[in-house]
């Protein structure tokens, strides 16, 4: 531990010190533990329970939280004897902003509960789950719920925030399949959101993340995944002309994408290939053998490129396969992590882009992904959700990553790259932030552009739904 790091955690130890009592009388309440600012074992593998290995803070306290209950009394001490602390939010860690510097940390990692209902197509989870271990509890059923693509993401956080993934132009973003949630509001009372009861907070959670307070249990849809047909093409385009061709293709052969199919691209850095993974639903994916035999993967066979070594697809199981396509770009790792929805994605910005990830990157780690949007997102009702990117057509995931020993100098050079990124696809394509706690380089670059997440009329609504929950406070 260097000497930042232990005057870290000698001021979250001495806020702990500070608040002796408070947290006390918050650990006797709990029926889970409670876990104070240390220099044991127990407190530093606590704090570093995140899927990105960045920096993870330094607490003052960890609550895990073992019931709604649990949730309720720490909001309350926040609220109340503990109002000095900043109040963290550790639902599935995916993120390492979930634990921070002299804060009281809940973890709802404990919350784990799952329930399915197959005849109501309905699946209940509690908020500390993973999509990953949901999909497990639906295995062998022929039914999924939207969600994204990596297994160790946090199901509420995603969701909260829209969330997406192979079956949402089919079916819409995560947020708009959540018919029901759990909530401790800022009172510390529980409130359950739906379409019949305080409608009004089920439109703020779809989308607002959690900016209303401390989701406890979701409700989901489930649809039939019984045809899933798809997987990887991987094509050689060692020149920047010919991945940009490969690109400028996927953008323009998927304009016309069925909505039963969903379709992206991967740009590793310093790679002289393209990846292409695409899915579809269709019911003609029980019978087909091959891609080409149906209309929403039929077009990867005129992708082009030098050649393509790695062409794996056919009939997936949804939960076993599907989900797992994009895990070997999904482990955990030191990530710098951002995204934008575009409207346009020009010529020339492909290919500034092919630059930026052939010739101009810093650490081999780093990726760019970009996944078609459309169908059924573009659909949904915006009297519904307070998201202001369902009529975008791409969704860009950038990746500044780098590895345990990079100096901090590598650090702000990969930080350094993802503004380039984020600078290109903004310029001239009508880039729309996305509500995700990533690491957004423009918030502190020379550079910069509003945080543009939310439409003013949008951001207005948001504030109104939290007034209004929040009232009693004020």
């Amino acid at each position: 531990m260097d000497a930042k790091d232990m005057d870290r955690l000698g001021s979250a130890m001495a806020k702990a010190d500070e608040h002796k009592t408070a947290l006390g009388a918050l650990a006797s309440s709990l029926k889970g533990s409670l876990i104070v600012a240390s220099d044991s074992k127990e407190y530093d593998a606590g704090r570093k329970l995140n899927w990105a290995f960045n920096d993870s803070g330094y607490p003052v306290a960890i609550c895990n939280v073992a019931c709604v209950e649990d949730v309720q009394a720490v909001v309350r001490a926040a609220a109340g004897s503990l109002s000095a602390l900043k109040l963290g939010v550790r639902a599935g860690g995916h993120s390492s902003f979930s634990v921070v510097d002299d804060s009281l940390v809940v973890n709802l990692e404990g919350l784990n509960e799952v329930t399915v209902d197959k005849e109501k197509r309905l699946v209940t989870a509690g908020s500390g789950c993973k999509i990953g271990a949901v999909d497990k509890h639906l295995y062998d059923t022929g039914l999924g719920f939207v969600t994204g693509t990596n297994g160790d993401t946090g199901l509420t956080g995603l969701t909260l925030s829209g969330g997406f993934g192979f079956l949402s132009r089919e079916h819409g973003f995560a947020c708009d399949n959540m018919v029901e949630a759990q909530i401790v509001i800022a009172t510390g009372a529980v409130v359950i959101a739906s379409e019949t009861e305080n409608a009004d907070l089920l439109r703020g959670l779809r989308g607002g993340g959690g900016n209303f307070g401390i989701v406890t249990r979701l409700t989901l849809k489930l649809h039939d995944v019984s045809n899933a047909f798809g997987g990887l093409s991987g094509r050689l385009a060692p020149t920047i002309s010919a991945a940009s061709a490969i690109v400028r293709n996927w953008r323009d052969l998927t304009m016309d994408l069925p909505r039963d199919s969903a379709s992206a691209l991967a740009l590793p850095c310093g790679k002289p290939v393209v990846a292409c993974v695409g899915a579809t639903f269709n019911e003609a994916g029980a019978t087909a053998k091959k891609r080409g035999d149906l209309p929403g993967l039929a077009f990867i066979d005129k992708l082009g490129g030098w050649a393509e070594p790695i062409n794996k697809f056919g009939k997936l199981d949804y939960h076993r396969q599907l989900q797992n396509l994009l895990e070997p770009m999904n482990q955990p790792k030191f990530s710098l992590t951002s995204a934008l929805a575009l409207n346009e994605l020009k010529d020339e910005t492909i290919t500034k882009l092919i630059r930026l990830v052939r010739k101009e990157y810093v650490s081999n780690e780093g990726v760019v992904i970009i996944f078609k949007m459309g169908g059924a997102i573009a659909d949904g009702s915006v009297e519904k959700s307070i998201l202001s990117h369902r009529k975008c057509n791409w969704w860009v995931i950038y990746e500044g990553n780098y590895k345990r020993y990079d100096t901090p100098a590598k650090k702000e050079k990969c930080l350094d790259w993802m503004k380039k990124v984020k600078d290109l696809l903004m310029e001239g394509n009508s880039g729309v932030d996305i509500p995700y706690p990533m690491h957004d380089p423009s918030l502190r670059a020379d550079k910069t552009y509003e945080h543009n997440a939310y439409l003013p009329e949008h951001k207005r609504i948001a504030a109104e739904i939290k007034a209004k929950y929040d009232r009693k406070l004020t």
